[in-house]
């Protein structure tokens, strides 16, 4: 991959639809959520009934809530406007 940039966004997306298959929650990547156009990198989204004990998620995404927002910036780019 020389030269090429990696798709974390994607591969993260990607990850978390997976991760959440068959649980009540829903992935969906590159939302806009703005008047202007801007882009939310994920958004998982609680669509149905209440979470089953069995559902295990990784470090970071414990206690989730209805609506989870993530963005994903690469060493160049700011979080600040």
């Amino acid at each position: 991959m020389i030269g090429s940039m990696v798709p974390w966004r994607r591969i993260l997306g990607l990850a978390l639809t997976d991760l959440f298959t068959g649980s009540p929650f829903e992935v969906e990547m590159e939302k806009d959520l703005s008047a202007r156009k801007q882009l939310l990198d994920i958004a998982v989204v609680r669509k149905t009934g209440p979470v089953q004990a069995s559902l295990i998620l990784p470090d970071g995404l414990e206690g989730l809530s209805d609506f989870n927002l993530f963005t994903y910036k690469s060493l160049h780019q700011a979080v600040d406007a």
